[in-house]
């Protein structure tokens, strides 16, 4: 009969059980391992990031070189991706036009649609008109057309005529 004392874990130390030295061992062991694992990740991370950086740029039809700017906090194919489309005209990349500003139409067509982001407004056509041609002026374009302007100063005789054609075409108020 076995004694309450005699339990089967009384015999490691007489067959082999683990000591400190032998622990401490496995530990280096698997700290190796882990050091060795740890530097294959970082090669195949570096290795995905190159390869997604060489696609994304020859897609974007940019110098090669480019790759050697783009900072390496950079990783993910959307941040690469992000960051070209941000300084991607640095380098020559091409840029989307800016969406083009809706414009009244002039035959008055239309009407009540001329708001911000094609919001029905009540404004009238002729209002709107003008107040882009203002905008225009004020914004360094020309308010009319230069060649009418052009062509009613060529038959201009006198400085009366000069200064009802500036007057007629916004050039000089009141």
């Amino acid at each position: 009969m076995a004694n309450s004392f005699d339990l089967e874990d009384d015999d490691d130390d007489l067959y082999g059980a683990p000591t400190d030295d032998n622990l401490r061992s496995h530990a280096r062991k698997i700290e190796k391992q882990n050091k060795a694992l740890l530097k294959q990740l970082e090669e195949f991370q570096a290795e995905k990031r190159t390869s997604t950086l060489s696609k994304i740029i020859e897609t974007k039809g940019l110098n090669p070189l480019v790759a050697g700017l783009i900072p390496t906090e950079v990783k993910s194919a959307e941040e690469i991706s992000g960051w070209l489309d941000t300084y991607g005209s640095l380098f020559g990349a091409p840029t989307p036009p800016p969406a083009a500003p809706s414009k009244p139409d002039p035959s008055g067509a239309g009407a009540g649609q001329g708001g911000p982001n094609g919001t029905a407004t009540n404004v009238d056509p002729a209002v709107l008109l003008e107040m882009e041609r203002q905008s225009n002026a004020d914004a360094g374009g020309t308010s009319q057309d230069i060649s009418a302007v052009e062509a009613a100063l060529a038959n201009t005789t006198s400085q009366d005529d000069v200064k009802a054609i500036l007057l007629q075409y916004g050039g000089m108020r009141g």
